[in-house]
Formats: C-alpha cells, sequence, structure tokens
C-alpha cells in the first residue's frame, strides 16, 4: 500500500509531479487483466486551479506516443465538462448530470454561501456496483470561505492520460461557477484511489522526461 500528497501551483505542474512520481514508486500490478503501474490514496492541492500551465508542456508529447485520439485529449473535455458541446462520452457520464444538478447548487451556493454539504453525485451505486463501465468520477464539492470558491473532486481511478484533461476540465468548471454566484475561483482539491500508468505506456513516460 502506498499513498501520497502533491501539493503545485498550476495543473500542470500537478501532472508533472504525479508522472515523476508513478516512475519513481509507482507499484507494478494488473488489473481487469492489464498490467499497470499504479500508486494509491492521492490528495493531489493545486492553490491556483487557473494558472498557467494549466496543461503541462510534455503532456502533447506523450499524447502523441501513446497514440491518444482527440475525443480523449484536455480540450474535449473542457468542452464536454463546461456544456459548450453536447454530445460525446464526456457529456454523457459528466458533463450531463453535472449541469442537471447545476441550477439547484448555483441557488443553494447564492442563498446559502456556507451551506456545508454543497456536492454534485456522479456515482449512483444502486445503478454502478458491480457494472464495469462505471464514472470515474464519483463526485464534487463546491466550498465559499472567504469569497472564495475552493473545488475537491473524488476519482476511484484516474489514467495518467487522462487526469490533466480530468484537472483542466473541472477547474474551468470551478471557474464558471465563480462568475455565476460573483465569487473567486480558488484552491482545487483533486482524490484518487488509484492513479496509474499503462505498463505498455511507461516507456513512453520515461521518455517525455528524459
Amino acid at each position: 500500500m502506498n499513498a501520497l500528497e502533491v501539493f503545485a501551483e498550476s495543473t500542470g505542474e500537478a501532472w508533472e509531479k504525479l508522472s515523476l512520481a508513478l516512475l519513481d514508486s509507482g507499484e507494478e500490478t494488473t488489473v481487469n487483466n492489464e498490467p499497470i503501474v499504479e500508486i494509491r490514496w492521492l490528495s493531489i492541492h493545486v492553490g491556483k486551479g487557473l494558472q498557467e500551465p494549466r496543461i503541462h508542456r510534455r503532456f502533447e508529447k506523450f499524447c502523441e506516443r501513446i497514440n491518444l485520439k482527440d475525443e480523449w485529449r484536455p480540450e474535449a473535455y473542457l468542452l464536454q465538462i463546461t456544456k459548450q458541446v453536447t454530445e460525446g462520452y464526456w457529456w454523457e457520464v459528466y458533463g450531463k448530470p453535472i449541469w442537471e444538478q447545476m441550477p439547484k447548487l448555483e441557488d443553494l451556493l447564492k442563498e446559502s454561501p456556507f451551506y456545508n454539504k454543497p456536492s454534485i453525485t456522479i456515482r449512483n451505486s444502486k445503478i454502478h456496483l458491480g457494472e464495469q463501465n462505471t464514472p470515474c468520477l464519483v463526485y464534487l464539492t463546491f466550498q465559499i470561505r472567504n469569497e472564495k470558491l475552493d473545488l475537491g473532486v473524488h476519482f476511484d481511478t484516474n489514467a495518467i492520460e487522462f487526469i490533466q484533461g480530468n484537472m483542466y476540465g473541472l477547474t474551468e468548471l470551478q471557474r464558471i461557477l465563480a462568475e455565476k454566484i460573483e465569487v473567486k475561483a480558488n484552491a482545487y482539491w483533486h482524490f484518487i484511489d488509484s492513479l496509474f500508468v499503462n505498463k505498455n505506456h511507461l516507456v513512453y513516460l520515461k521518455e517525455v522526461f528524459k
């Protein structure tokens, strides 16, 4: 068992630290008959979610080396999670359920800024428990302190090629909500039960950080 806390000023910096942690201390295992290298139980704190670089300069090279298609990259995730595009995998799994709950959340935070349970839930155990293809994002929690909006999210699993897009899109969602309720977007917290890289992608992750 391993556990890791990561502190970064930007989501781009966070991706670099997570990648290097996988290379340095990730443990080999097998999940669903696929060999992976993983770190379990992570807490990631990004001090300024909207600060550049939001996407690390080495990330694009990694995507190219593993042949990651455009529909799985950060730009597509951001557009679907923020309701700018209302079709595609990310919209159906994350964007649509988030925006179905967003109006009520927005009203709650306007009426009661210190409401202590302002969460949007994605995972429904009555539907998803035992299923193979369940949403990796479990819930999002928004909290206002000192007129600043913090966002915390919980993923059960995150592949290293997807977490950059997750952070990129979710901090943009944080910015949109902050503007709607007239506060500033602040810190971003990202909790993961299992961060991993596929074993056959490990060589490319090493390559981009040479």
